[in-house]
């Protein structure tokens, strides 16, 4: 299940990056003019999860992808889809350069390119939900005659605290897995990393004002790979407890721990959807034993 954290917990991370932003623009304001008390009113940037009908594969490659402005955030819509629905056992739902989707009927055998657009395999991800952003206004708490520019910033220093703590809890994850794993795989956090790095990159280069966050992907990407060099030996109760710690995350634990559960039940549910399958195409007992009783036959003519 550790690679499946990739998602949400590196989605967690850059959603922070995006209340930084607004939190940022905010405070500018409160430095270019005097604060009174209807200044406490703030951005919230919060994700947003749509589970989808049923998983599909979809490309994202540049070429496959569109540019949509909105009000507060620019972003990328992921809108060739290659293969929907999408069933392919032993294939990890949202993971990102996962070479068991070269088995997917989609890419061709020769070349694992999609029959679609043509785009290498790497580009593809199975999906199970898509994310959206909404942002919502929240009043500062506090008692009155509170500075709402000190409350400002003090949202900012725990919201980047906690986007260490899930860089840091990434590192430890992926350590224990290579450390326990018996087969090669590519490190999905990173893999996630340089994805959102690239999406904010291609963003930038249609336009987007968004330097801000692109910038503190990139700082965050750092930090892994450095956590990364330092020495590490997690146990099973180690990594017990930092999922507990990650679940618990103010800002971000309880969704995190929302869109965990819901891969489990979309696993399980694929589980259940082949074992009817194989079910379905099992032959029935009465042929069994009429087969049984002719290879007998058979047998005693020989």
């Amino acid at each position: 299940m550790i690679q499946e954290l990739a998602r949400p917990v590196l989605e967690a991370a850059r959603n922070i990056q995006f209340n930084l932003k607004l939190l940022d623009d905010k405070k500018n304001e409160f430095d270019a003019k005097p604060i009174n008390q209807n200044d406490s009113v703030i951005p919230h940037v919060e994700l947003i999860r749509e589970p989808l009908q049923y998983p599909r594969t979809v490309c994202t490659n540049s070429t496959c992808v569109k540019y949509v402005k909105t009000r507060e955030f620019d972003v990328i819509d992921y809108s060739t889809v290659c293969h929907d629905p999408y069933y392919l056992r032993n294939v990890k739902h949202d993971t990102i350069n996962n070479p068991a989707i070269q088995s997917c009927e989609i890419m061709t055998l020769a070349t694992k390119q999609c029959r679609k657009r043509k785009c290498p395999w790497n580009y593809h991800m199975h999906i199970s939900y898509r994310t959206k952003q909404e942002v919502h206004y929240e009043v500062i708490k506090g008692q009155v005659g509170v500075d709402p520019g000190r409350e400002l910033v003090k949202r900012m220093k725990a919201l980047r605290e906690e986007q260490e703590t899930l860089i840091k809890i990434s590192a430890v994850l992926i350590q224990f897995l290579k450390t326990n794993s018996i087969t090669a795989f590519n490190d999905p956090f990173i893999d996630y990393m340089n994805y959102f790095v690239n999406e904010e990159r291609l963003k930038h280069s249609m336009g987007a004002n968004n330097q801000y966050v692109l910038n503190g992907l990139e700082k965050l990407k750092g930090l892994y790979l450095q956590k990364l060099q330092s020495p590490m030996n997690p146990s099973k109760k180690d990594i017990s407890d930092l999922l507990e710690t990650l679940y618990n995350l103010l800002f971000n634990g309880s969704s995190i721990k929302d869109q965990v559960n819901s891969i489990k039940n979309i696993q399980v549910k694929e589980i259940e959807k082949n074992e009817k399958l194989i079910y379905a195409h099992q032959q029935p007992e009465k042929d069994i034993i009429v087969t049984k009783l002719n290879a007998l036959f058979s047998n005693s003519r020989n």
